[in-house]
């Protein structure tokens, strides 16, 4: 439960084999940087790399970094940072540090890092997370602006890696914020919802990917996004929805209330949609919908003003089948 605040100053040269070459915060420790330089430090036992190169932080432990720098650092998880607590970065800059998951900070599950500041260039992993990983279960919020680019692992762009089903929760990001953008599973939402587009702010590692604003979120789609006429070019001639960009939709037991969504599953779905005043244009893209498991046995309910299209721009189309009642029904208020 130590206290420790670094206002100026050189830590380098260091090494531990258990972790955290420079700093090891034990549980419910807490650490603050004002300024200073953290560099050149170790944590490796024999050819085994630990956990923080620079910083290794288990428990509820609160680290707080407002300055200073974090150069050529090597650790295992997390060549600068490894956290199992409560990270904040409002400031400082993060150079040339290299682990295996996460090059210069690793989140573990269950931790958080509020990511408000700092610069990020030039660090590396052998396998996840050339800047930064959050592990599935971790938590991160993104703020303020900070930089986190021209990251790698094994040489390939790799800066920001939100692992498993990880989503960042956005607030008040800044318009020089800038953030390359990992996920292994590369359809799907990487944010909380937000009200306005942050896409210039927020890219994707890969070239044949993107970040896509869609529904009050931000997603990782395809960079020449899913596009195509509402009505699949069957009436061509009058069409005036050319080009409709969709967005993935990953739940495999629920359809979306509004917006442009393609399947990436099969759905077996759960309950039917109510569609009131909202419009849904839903992408088959190959895959089925089986209304056997829905309560009322619909696909979608309709009223008042609500408005569905069902398309499917795939050769081989998807299959809605299994309705109890009507697949789908209508009723004017």
């Amino acid at each position: 439960e130590g206290n420790m605040k670094l206002y100026d100053g050189i830590i380098t040269d260091n090494t531990s084999g258990t972790g955290g070459g420079a700093i090891r915060l034990g549980k419910n420790a807490t650490f603050v940087m004002y300024d200073g330089e953290i560099s050149n430090n170790t944590a490796i036992n024999g050819t085994t790399k630990k956990t923080g190169g620079a910083i290794s932080a288990i428990g509820g432990t609160q680290i707080t970094i407002l300055g200073g720098t974090f150069e050529n650092n090597v650790g295992g998880n997390g060549g600068a940072i490894y956290t199992e607590g409560t990270l904040t970065i409002r400031g400082g800059i993060f150079r040339n540090n290299s682990g295996t998951y996460g090059g210069a900070v690793d989140v573990a599950a269950n931790a958080q890092l509020a990511l408000l500041g700092g610069e990020f260039t030039d660090n590396s992993a052998s396998v996840s997370g050339g800047a930064i990983r959050v592990l599935n279960g971790g938590k991160i919020t993104v703020g303020g602006e900070p930089v986190v680019k021209g990251n790698a692992v094994n040489g390939t762009a790799n800066n920001l890696q939100l692992q498993g089903s990880v989503v960042m929760t956005l607030d008040q990001v800044g318009e020089k914020a800038f953030l390359g953008i990992s996920a292994e599973n590369a359809f799907r939402a990487i944010s909380t919802k937000i009200d306005k587009d942050l896409t210039a702010q927020f890219v994707s590692d890969r070239a044949s990917l993107a970040v896509i604003y869609q529904d009050s979120a931000l997603y990782l789609g395809a960079a020449d996004g899913h596009k195509h006429c509402l009505c699949a070019g069957m009436n061509a001639a009058g069409c005036s929805h050319q080009g409709t960009a969709f967005a993935p939709w990953e739940e495999t037991t629920s359809l979306p209330a509004s917006g442009n969504w393609y399947l990436t599953a099969d759905v077996v779905l759960a309950d039917s949609n109510t569609l009131s005043t909202e419009e849904l244009n839903l992408c088959l893209n190959g895959f089925d919908i089986n209304l056997a498991n829905s309560k009322n046995g619909r696909l979608v309910y309709l009223k008042g003003t609500g408005k569905l299209s069902v398309t499917d721009c795939t050769e081989a189309p998807g299959v809605i089948s299994g309705a109890a009642q009507s697949a789908v029904q209508f009723e004017n208020n």
